[in-house]
């Protein structure tokens, strides 16, 4: 997830979901919301088998060259913030930076995405040693001023190679 933005703008934030499960996940009547409720996306989407669900703040331009699952409006705080994903249910199926304070990895002069220890199909917990910034060894994606993301938006996450 880009919480700081890109290097074209700060507003240019992007989260993805991975799926580590081998089939299928419907997501249909889930939310992801975050700490203050300015990101409350309902989601309509299936993510395939070991697959990826890109959301854009607010348009596809955000990564400009891969195209966006879905795109969502409200911003995440650089600081004191999370994100949880709800069953319709209301049950937490996953967090990002739970504890509330700072981010755990991301942001800096490169606007780096954080990403998620995975070790095999089993992601890391929730915690600030579950959590990498990227360090721009394995990156794709442009932003919307065509320069280069420091991240995998859609992709396989840097954390991939060194887990």
């Amino acid at each position: 997830m880009a919480w700081s933005g890109t290097n074209a703008s700060p507003d240019d934030e992007w989260i993805e979901l991975y799926n580590t499960r081998p089939w299928d996940v419907n997501l249909t009547g889930w939310r992801l919301t975050n700490s203050t409720g300015s990101v409350d996306i309902l989601l309509n989407d299936t993510i395939s088998a070991n697959g990826f669900l890109l959301l854009e703040r607010g348009s596809d331009q955000t990564v400009s060259d891969i195209p966006a699952d879905a795109t969502y409006f409200g911003a995440l705080a650089d600081v004191n913030d999370f994100l949880r994903l709800r069953k319709p249910d209301g049950t937490i199926v996953d967090t990002a930076n739970a504890n509330g304070g700072a981010w755990s990895a991301g942001g800096g002069a490169n606007n780096a995405s954080m990403e998620r220890y995975l070790n095999g199909s089993v992601a890391a917990p929730d915690n600030d040693f579950g959590w990498l910034t990227n360090s721009g060894i394995l990156r794709n994606g442009l932003d919307a001023a065509g320069n280069p993301i420091y991240g995998t938006p859609g992709s396989g996450n840097y954390s991939f190679i060194v887990t």
